[in-house]
């Protein structure tokens, strides 16, 4: 969208301007013999009265104008990075919630099978960092996926100690993951809401 005055903010003064143009003009050309001699010396100061409130409304509309204009902008712009975060995001979660499944897969196996699992532990997307601040664009979906991004260190810890240690308590196994089933069921949630809401 364009900045400042539009053709159509320039199309309404123009307009503007032409009338009090032409009410001027025709306060001084026309000749109305009834008009009583001290109304015709008040002529003069009626029409700049009216001449300063066209211009008063001019520089009320005008400024206002762009202002309207300023605001469509960010509207869009907004619109526009909401449509890029949900793209980027979408294949994130979908990164992480396999990553969260085949730990669940792992968390059972002995060590040797549980060796499988990144040196690493499970790696965090790039985007979940790169678009966690205007995940607020979203909404209340933003602030869910929020959340989801906020669980990664748990499910970190958690993959490096399954990797690391030979033996795991079993009960400390599944306190460390009694809460991951949840989580990849809000991952794929927030996934179709995102594909729900901006056809991706």
């Amino acid at each position: 969208m364009k900045q400042g005055r539009t053709d159509r903010d320039w199309a309404v003064v123009a307009v503007m301007t032409f009338a009090a143009g032409c009410l001027f003009v025709w306060a001084l050309m026309s000749k109305q013999p009834s008009i009583p001699a001290t109304l015709k010396k008040e002529l003069p100061a009626w029409v700049q009265a009216i001449g300063s409130i066209a211009a008063i409304l001019v520089a009320i509309y005008v400024p206002w104008r762009q202002r309207q204009n300023s605001i469509n902008d960010e509207k869009a712009k907004d619109a526009a990075k909401r449509l890029i975060i949900a793209a980027a995001l979408y294949p994130a979660l979908g990164q992480f919630q396999t990553m969260l499944h085949n730990l669940l897969h792992f968390a059972d196996r002995d060590f040797e099978a549980r060796k499988q699992l990144p040196e690493d532990g499970i790696r965090r997307p790039i985007e979940f960092d790169q678009f966690r601040q205007d995940l607020y664009l979203l909404g209340e979906l933003g602030h869910r996926i929020n959340l989801i991004i906020g669980a990664h260190d748990h499910v970190w810890n958690a993959s490096r100690a399954l990797q690391s240690y030979p033996l795991v308590d079993p009960v400390m196994r599944a306190r460390m993951t009694a809460e991951f089933p949840a989580l990849a069921s809000e991952i794929e949630n927030c996934m179709a809401r995102l594909l729900q809401e901006f056809g991706r």
